[in-house]
């Protein structure tokens, strides 16, 4: 047990003797000992109500504790029973280990935060399709600051007029304080194919929030209020083989991928169910979502939007999806976009009233394009104006409050695909195999 939490059970057990006890000679006593534990847990467990509040009960008592009848400051020191006088000691002792430590035997506490974050910006270079060189920016923040963590990339090849107000291709992720709203973003920059110039990027963003349930109907919901996808191909001739190197032969239809957005977002929630408060042992909740774009104009743009793992957070019918040919038929433009939010909402009714559980989600945006010249390509899980404006995931809670992470976040063994529901379908027959082995 931690030493803190000693300290608030020696305190409660000499405020009920305080309590208890008739003779004012010996009350006194225990309430200045009373008033000293709590001191001293209040100094233990970061507590500044408790604090305060004994600091300024102490002098108090110890007055009182002087004009007891028969008790002068000499006379409280000679006519100290040995009771009084063994919990006003205690006290002075619960006060000397909180102000050390315990004794030094305990283990460091751990870092009392409500949100932890990771992220990670890559760029993705004109060779491949996926990042592979060290990242731009990559680190782990666990303390209750904004985060707005962003790279440039270079000039875009190719600007469409509504986005005129910004030429710089550039990859982030932002999350306010309390991780109440976050988004990210990447976009494709021009670059020189074959070399290891940039010609796109990769934003991934990992929270795990930490909460307490405080009311019976409590609720928290998750809004994914923007997600945006942007193809843009206005190159006259086909692809070619140094914009799809990739394959043992060059093939107009395998190169379907010379330009991609894509962006994926997942969320979990899991619960200390046992209130150990070590871990969280409990999931309550998986669901996720992918929206990906990929193709050129002579080919079309094939889009896709499904749930990762069979836990749809949403499906195409949430999607608005703007395609726009050229006179010759072939196409110019897939613009996908969110068209209305998407709410989530994290089920509470297996969290325990004052129970602790977390959520984590994370979000991937990925934009790369070897088409270069007139094109472009962009990912948002936002809206595109401006980074820390319009958020693309809102928090929503009532009966709720931030709580301390503590313990393992997720089981080291935890799956995160969801359970199959039930057992085995008795209606659904057997399978018998004529042999319990085969051979070649």
């Amino acid at each position: 047990m931690p030493h803190a939490e000693v300290l608030g059970w020696c305190a409660a057990a000499l405020m009920v003797a305080t309590f208890a006890c008739r003779d004012p000679r010996r009350m006194r006593p225990l309430a200045v000992a009373t008033n000293l534990a709590f001191i001293g847990y209040g100094v233990a467990a970061s507590l500044a109500p408790v604090l305060a509040l004994h600091a300024l009960l102490l002098p108090i008592n110890l007055w009182r504790w002087a004009e007891t009848p028969g008790a002068g400051v000499l006379t409280m020191i000679r006519t100290l029973h040995p009771a009084p006088w063994r919990a006003t000691a205690m006290g002075l002792v619960l006060v000397l280990l909180a102000a050390c430590g315990g004794g030094g035997t305990e283990e460091p506490p751990l870092e009392r935060t409500s949100v932890k974050r990771s992220w990670q910006l890559d760029e993705i270079t004109g060779d491949g399709r996926a990042p592979s060189g060290p990242p731009l920016s990559a680190d782990r923040q666990e303390t209750m600051e904004p985060l707005l963590k962003m790279a440039l990339l270079g000039a875009f090849s190719f600007v469409p007029p509504e986005y005129t107000e910004n030429s710089t291709a550039e990859v982030g992720v932002f999350s306010n304080s309390t991780g109440m709203t976050f988004a990210a973003l990447a976009e494709a920059p021009a670059g020189r194919l074959g070399t290891d110039d940039a010609i796109g990027s990769k934003a991934h963003f990992e929270q795990v929030q930490g909460y307490r349930k405080i009311a019976d109907d409590a609720t928290l919901e998750y809004v994914v209020s923007e997600v945006l996808l942007d193809l843009i191909d206005e190159n006259g001739q086909s692809a070619t083989l140094a914009e799809c190197p990739w394959g043992d032969t060059f093939n107009e239809v395998d190169c379907g991928s010379v330009m991609r957005a894509y962006t994926a977002y997942t969320i979990d929630a899991w619960v200390d169910a046992d209130r150990s408060g070590d871990s969280y042992e409990l999931q309550v909740l998986h669901t996720d979502g992918e929206v990906d774009i990929t193709g050129y104009r002579h080919i079309g743009f094939t889009v896709l939007v499904d749930p990762i793992w069979a836990a749809p957070l949403w499906g195409p019918a949430q999607f608005d999806v703007f395609e726009e040919k050229f006179s010759d038929g072939t196409q110019r433009r897939a613009r996908v976009k969110l068209r209305e939010p998407v709410v989530v909402r994290v089920p509470l009714d297996r969290v325990p009233l004052r129970g602790n559980f977390v959520v984590r989600t994370w979000v991937d945006a990925l934009a790369f394009n070897h088409r270069q010249r007139e094109s472009y390509v962009s990912t948002y899980l936002r809206d595109p104006a401006t980074m820390a404006g319009t958020p693309g995931v809102q928090v929503r809670m009532t009966g709720v409050e931030p709580a301390p992470i503590l313990g393992d976040v997720v089981p080291e063994n935890a799956d995160d695909t969801p359970a199959c529901p039930g057992g085995p379908l008795p209606e659904a027959g057997t399978l018998s195999f004529e042999s319990a082995t085969y051979a070649e």
